[in-house]
């Protein structure tokens, strides 16, 4: 089962479904400009500062993506991504990160690992939402 988004009124009264995508990223600077930038594509990110009680969060909500940065506090985004592939719910993941390595061989560890792709920082915002957007559209498919 995927997420159902949330059910927002549009302004002529009807329902519209916008994906929740949950950010878990601990840098708040990118965390709130990934916010807005994901608020103005259309979609209701869900903003998680820190990397607890992640699994807990994500069967609670119920996002339709993970954006999951790397290098988090208390727990590695690696460590995370492993608790996530053993739910009974887990939707697609996008991990992003300043490449420790070279950004394709990072992308090819965290693809291994069980995410659908891999973004390095700084990222382009329009290359980042087209990232989103197909992940998106290959998982409804």
């Amino acid at each position: 089962m995927r997420g159902v988004g949330r059910l927002e009124l549009d302004l002529l009264g009807g329902w519209i479904v916008k994906k929740k995508i949950m950010v878990i990223e601990d840098d708040l600077a990118v965390l709130e400009l990934l916010g807005t930038v994901l608020t103005e594509a259309g979609y209701a990110p869900i903003l998680i500062p820190n990397s607890e009680r992640i699994p807990e969060r994500v069967m609670r909500e119920k996002p339709d993506m993970i954006l999951l940065d790397i290098v988090l506090q208390p727990a590695h985004g690696m460590e995370v991504l492993s608790l996530l592939s053993e739910l009974e719910f887990r939707p697609p993941i996008i991990m992003m990160s300043a490449a420790l390595r070279g950004v394709g061989e990072m992308g090819k560890i965290v693809r291994a690992l069980g995410a659908e792709d891999f973004i390095e920082k700084p990222f382009d915002i329009r290359d980042l939402l087209s990232r989103i957007g197909n992940v998106l559209e290959k998982m409804a498919a």
